[in-house]
């Protein structure tokens, strides 16, 4: 647990577990304690990663409008300072469509996404790969 500074912004972190690294993003209005059920199983097998957005419960909530682009390169931003070559990333609800979001900016560094109560074609269908 702790603050790992992005972008000179405080953002707020956990870690749990080892293995694969495993990203669980939050919807609006949850934080990292709303992970707590999920991060304990998936913590036996993986390295779990969680964190709350810029603006959002106990990281730092700099002044001006937040997007989805933001907490992409944010979360791009962590995954190198961890040192990770490769991750997981599970969001839901908004979380879900920074996953989208950080898929279509940063998709080499995915191994797998998985995505959860989200909606969001603006995003999705000008980048849809058939």
């Amino acid at each position: 647990m702790g603050y790992i500074n992005i972008s000179g912004t405080d953002l707020y972190y956990e870690e749990m577990g080892k293995g694969e690294p495993v990203f669980l993003l939050n919807g609006i209005f949850m934080s990292t304690k709303s992970w707590y059920p999920e991060s304990s199983v998936l913590s036996k097998k993986y390295r779990v990663i969680l964190h709350d957005f810029r603006g959002q419960w106990q990281s730092e909530k700099p002044e001006g409008k937040y997007t989805f682009g933001m907490h992409a390169d944010d979360l791009y931003q962590l995954v190198k300072k961890l040192k990770l070559e490769k991750i997981h990333l599970i969001g839901t609800s908004y979380g879900g469509e920074v996953t989208m979001t950080f898929a279509i900016k940063y998709r080499d560094l995915l191994k797998s996404i998985l995505i959860k109560s989200t909606y969001q074609p603006q995003l999705l269908l000008p980048n849809l790969i058939l």
